[in-house]
């Protein structure tokens, strides 16, 4: 987790626009290398009226299944090694889908190629898209912008282990809270308000039930992941 609630609320629907407007924009470009480049043969002109309005509508669908496969989830739209299997995955299923509705539209017949094209462009542009602004939101993330901040409760090797680890790490130590080595409701409590950790880490394992209760309770009130 290296997005704060609010930064993830961001980074979601910025990504949704963006998708939307790089959808929109891949068929375009196929529609003009289609009927007006010049570079294939015209045999019937289609306009691009047309085009758009579907295109508009189609982009509906693929931001519903995109959401559907997890790519509005930070920890998958982040992951360099896992992004382009499963977009191409969601852009594969959601041109299946445009293509059925497409049947059901049966006074025009849209241009193949133009579908074709704009599946392929509109794969390349979503991944170029997701790389340039994950490489905004993580250089904004070392600046200490949007950044998750953490708080981890216990007083072993463990907890000093994962410290060393989250203030190693460019993304997260911006945002590390702090430390508290012993359970204290009290003291709890005033970190949660006065700080708002976006998560708490348990690492005691000297608490009882009645503790543990109460730290989920108070994590929940103060809308802090435990």
């Amino acid at each position: 987790m290296f997005f704060s609630r609010k930064a993830e609320k961001i980074y979601k629907i910025f990504l949704i626009f963006a998708d939307l407007l790089i959808i929109n924009l891949a068929f375009s470009v196929a529609w003009f290398i289609r009927f007006e480049s010049g570079i294939i043969p015209l045999k019937e002109f289609q306009p691009y009226r047309i085009y758009i309005i579907s295109a508009s509508l189609a982009s509906l669908f693929w931001v519903f299944v995109f959401a559907y496969k997890g790519l509005y989830e930070p920890e998958t739209s982040t992951n360099k090694k896992e992004l382009p299997e499963l977009l191409l995955s969601s852009v594969f299923i959601s041109a299946l889908i445009s293509m059925a509705l497409s049947f059901l539209y049966r006074s025009f017949a849209y241009s193949r190629l133009v579908f074709v094209m704009g599946t392929a462009f509109a794969y390349f542009m979503l991944l170029f898209e997701r790389n340039i602004i994950n490489k905004f939101a993580f250089s904004l993330l070392k600046k200490g912008i949007g950044t998750a901040k953490t708080l981890i409760i216990g007083n072993n090797e463990y907890s000093r282990t994962l410290q060393a680890e989250i203030q190693s790490n460019p993304y997260l130590s911006q945002g590390f809270t702090g430390l508290l080595p012993d359970y204290n409701e009290t003291e709890l409590r005033k970190i949660l308000i006065e700080k708002q950790p976006d998560r708490v880490i348990l690492t005691e394992t000297t608490m009882n039930e009645e503790q543990v209760l109460e730290l989920i309770y108070e994590c929940r009130k103060e809308n802090a992941l435990f």
